[in-house]
């Protein structure tokens, strides 16, 4: 899997990025992934590689070196205000950042797979009028799913949990279950498509 490891505090996770994605993927959207994650505030955010920190939210990822498997470090704090909350507020921000997540995947996500269920059955049940374009559409589209659902499910790895939260725990546990559901989905509409092209 291509990823960059983001090191926070004594924290580590996995966000997915290929070359392509690296390319064309900006420091700001980096970052609003990093807060989504962590609870950092964006603007109290720095991120280093090798050592120098990366000013320009404009610039590509890859302008900056960056390629899967890079490491990457968070610096910054959480706001005041979750700094001082209770136990009890806290878990309720985790639990609202898990179901944030998880919205994020139905909404952006689950209607481009259902676009790709029924492509793939189009593609199946009319062999005749399928063609190399239309193939490469839907490798593409595919490739694009799996890479959005595999960060999906590293940004939920990366929410962290303490013990004593056992609702945000079981809360992440069912996103991350939820998920994988919809990759299986993913991966069950793959299987048809690459049927065809043994068969072909």
């Amino acid at each position: 899997m291509s990823t960059l490891q983001i090191t926070w505090k004594r924290q580590r996770f996995h966000l997915a990025y290929t070359e392509p994605t690296l390319a064309t993927t900006t420091l700001a959207h980096l970052k609003r992934q990093c807060s989504e994650i962590t609870g950092v505030p964006i603007h109290a955010m720095k991120l280093s590689v090798t050592g120098a920190v990366m000013k320009d939210d404009s610039a590509t990822l890859a302008s900056y070196g960056l390629r899967p498997g890079s490491k990457v470090t968070l610096i910054g704090n959480k706001s005041e205000e979750a700094l001082h909350s209770s136990g009890s507020n806290e878990e309720g921000r985790l639990i609202s950042q898990i179901q944030g997540l998880l919205d994020k995947t139905h909404r952006e996500i689950t209607p481009k797979l259902r676009e790709f269920e029924g492509e793939v059955h189009n593609y199946v049940t009319n062999p005749s009028n399928s063609d190399l374009k239309q193939r490469g559409k839907l490798t593409n589209l595919r490739n694009y799913l799996n890479e959005q659902l595999m960060q999906a499910l590293f940004a939920l790895d990366g929410v962290v949990c303490s013990s004593e939260f056992d609702r945000a725990r079981n809360t992440r546990k069912a996103a991350v279950k939820e998920t994988q559901m919809i990759l299986d989905r993913l991966d069950a509409a793959s299987a048809k498509l690459s049927d065809v092209k043994e068969h072909q």
